[in-house]
């Protein structure tokens, strides 16, 4: 029986760092994958510990382990872009990684799969845009989120990466997976392929709040409101603060607690001071998936104002554990979200609006929280995930023949 080998490449260390999606996304793929001898997944990645760079290593995501392989050292505090000391990384490794004789290279970057284009010239790849926005315009980097930078990302890192992938698989809602792939030339449309993000709802369900708020640390009454994602301007967390402090000041006792990192996060502590809502607010940093989900379950609303989204893993992960969600209309919400039944969809992210959202919540929420795990059923990794190894099996077929 032959064994395809996949390189899984992503400039993550596999082990939460960064946090975010793509990191969350490859896991949920990796273990709702059922035990199989007909694949071997290789984890190409970063590490932030500078004694790990030299030679292979491995990585237990949950009950499975895998090989490792960093290519870059990146600390955390680093001001270097993740992805640019990456690519550079896998191109310096292309001889080990040629060596490893993959059969498939599973990029989550453009700028990956353009590197292993060089690393691994023979090997068929299969590109993952995590969102259909353009990643440049995302970037923790201000300077470059305007102007030409985009422009000349899209044309000298974007297009070659999908011209040359063998299937690009795309995160995003129904209306913006259309809109992304009119962008392109219809003659490239057959390599593209929806999918939505996933969750392990063997991680994220309902749990008693008590007991999650005393594993917590929270107090066992008051109304709490979690926002969890990455701590940088486009994630809407400064509108956030400002719908908790009106709600605050309208009569609720309410709590804020913010779940992730960035470089945001300096920023948005001071706006809590200013705000005078500090001792209201806890932000907890990077947590492991299961104090994600503990968190969450410690919780009576989710709240996001993202001003850019694909399609949020957090709200998902939200609503798997029973949790109503206040969100923007961003991304793909809407196919997750009924107004007034599991959630509420705000048109503004103004303090007032957000904050009458939230009392709505804090006022039905019991009756919500059954609607909300149905929603989040048909996302479960267990379900998409073999989806995804249909369209890897596909792409990496014509090289093992």
């Amino acid at each position: 029986m032959s064994v395809r080998r996949i390189l899984i490449a992503a400039p993550v260390d596999f082990a939460g760092y960064p946090f975010g999606g793509t990191g969350a996304t490859i896991e949920e793929f990796l273990t709702a994958l059922p035990a199989s001898r007909t694949h071997e997944f290789t984890l190409i990645g970063i590490t932030k510990n500078r004694g790990e760079l030299s030679g292979r290593h491995t990585r237990r995501i949950r009950e499975k382990e895998f090989e490792f392989i960093p290519v870059a050292h990146v600390p955390v505090k680093s001001g270097m872009s993740r992805r640019v000391a990456y690519s550079l990384g896998l191109m310096r490794r292309r001889t080990e990684l040629t060596r490893l004789d993959p059969d498939l290279a599973y990029a989550h970057t453009p700028e990956a799969a353009v590197a292993l284009r060089y690393a691994v010239p023979n090997v068929p790849i299969v590109l993952h845009c995590h969102g259909t926005e353009n990643p440049v315009r995302l970037s923790r980097f201000p300077a470059v989120r305007a102007g030409i930078f985009p422009l000349a990302y899209g044309r000298a890192i974007m297009a070659p990466a999908v011209a040359r992938a063998r299937a690009v698989v795309v995160t995003a809602d129904t209306t913006g997976f259309d809109r992304f792939r009119q962008g392109w030339s219809m003659r490239l449309w057959s390599k593209f392929h929806r999918v939505p993000s996933m969750i392990s709802t063997d991680v994220f369900y309902p749990q008693n709040k008590t007991s999650a708020r005393a594993r917590m640390g929270l107090p066992e009454n008051g109304f709490v409101v979690v926002c969890v994602g990455r701590l940088e301007r486009s994630k809407g967390v400064q509108e956030v603060l400002s719908a908790v402090a009106a709600l605050i000041a309208s009569g609720v006792q309410a709590r804020l607690v913010v779940v992730g990192d960035g470089s945001y996060r300096g920023a948005l502590e001071r706006t809590a001071r200013a705000l005078e809502i500090e001792a209201a607010v806890s932000f907890l940093g990077y947590l492991p998936r299961s104090a994600v989900a503990t968190t969450l379950n410690a919780s009576d609303v989710f709240l996001t104002a993202s001003w850019k989204e694909g399609f949020s893993v957090a709200l998902l992960e939200a609503l798997a554990c029973g949790v109503p969600v206040v969100s923007a209309d961003v991304g793909g919400v809407s196919e997750v979200v009924r107004h007034g039944v599991n959630g509420f969809i705000a048109q503004e992210r103004g303090p007032g609006v957000l904050a009458g959202l939230l009392r709505a919540v804090h006022e039905r929420e019991a009756e919500m929280r059954h609607e909300c795990t149905l929603a989040a059923d048909s996302y479960s990794a267990k379900l998409i995930a073999p989806r995804i190894l249909d369209i890897l099996d596909d792409a990496s077929a014509s090289r093992r023949n």
